[in-house]
């Protein structure tokens, strides 16, 4: 029990450090008497707002080298936490690979899909302009 109310007071510092919601002052949150994370429970705005600036996925992310670590203590507060890795949202190829920003395919597939229609091209510039001999 004392593991993890140990782990559970590295995560709740962190969230006290970096949570627009807790009052320094008052020492507790805005919107409630204490906060979630530091009484064991899942708090969805943690989730949705302090959560990406560790989370590797995230371009703005700050805390990254502290991912593991705190991964590994709210999954043991909430079971359901999705982490980038495995979301939805993901993009992939056609052929499976992961797709980056801005991509529709991966660099491989972009290099088919090239000559494949470069190919196309010059076919249909042949029949309109048949060689003269």
């Amino acid at each position: 029990m004392e593991t993890k109310r140990r782990n559970v007071s590295k995560l709740a510092a962190f969230a006290r450090q970096h949570c627009a919601n807790w009052d320094n002052g008052q020492n507790s949150c805005i919107f409630r008497i204490g906060c979630r994370i530091a009484a064991g429970m899942p708090c969805e705005y943690f989730k949705k707002a302090v959560w990406p600036i560790c989370d590797p996925a995230y371009p703005y992310a700050t805390e990254t080298h502290r991912y593991e670590e705190l991964l590994a203590q709210y999954r043991q507060i909430d079971k359901d936490l999705v982490v980038s890795d495995e979301d939805e949202s993901l993009r992939l190829c056609d052929c499976g690979e992961p797709l980056k920003q801005k991509r529709q395919l991966c660099d491989e597939c972009r290099k088919k899909r090239r000559r494949k229609t470069w190919k196309e091209q010059k076919q249909k510039q042949r029949v309109r302009c048949p060689t003269i001999l």
